[in-house]
């Protein structure tokens, strides 16, 4: 039976290692402006770009995961690009972040299943309105895949 359970551990293990990866995330907005960000992908040899569907979570994920989804997700637009052999998800809004900080459930959906990653994104205050000293920092953790 033990032989038996690890061969299961280690098979859903090598079926996760071929998963989608989320990355590390490069903020390029201020808080009191529109959302602008792109996040790092990982893929697969086998994954293709054209079957990848980003996603802000659903209201259920953020609930499962113990963060408020607020009515700026809601805004958000998720476009896929690629540079060079480079992957990411661009996240943008209209309307600006009010909050000093914004938790973003991302979801990306693929052939194989769904990833998520949570990020708490802090926004640096616009220099012209403040004169505090903001450092940009990020906490980040990954929830298991489906």
């Amino acid at each position: 039976m033990q032989r038996f359970l690890a061969f299961i551990f280690v098979l859903a293990f090598l079926s996760n290692a071929n998963a989608i990866q989320i990355g590390n995330y490069n903020l390029l907005s201020k808080q009191k402006s529109p959302l602008s960000m792109e996040v790092e992908l990982f893929l697969a040899k086998e994954d293709k770009l054209s079957t990848l569907k980003p996603a802000i979570a659903s209201k259920a994920d953020y609930d499962s995961a113990g963060l408020q989804r607020l009515p700026i997700h809601d805004d958000i637009q998720l476009k896929l690009n690629q540079f060079n052999k480079q992957f990411f998800v661009k996240l943008s809004s209209k309307n600006p972040v009010e909050d000093p900080y914004l938790d973003i459930l991302l979801e990306v959906t693929s052939e194989k299943g769904r990833t998520l990653r949570e990020f708490t994104v802090l926004l640096d205050p616009d220099r012209k309105s403040t004169r505090m000293n903001s450092s940009h920092s990020s906490v980040s953790r990954m929830p298991s895949s489906a």
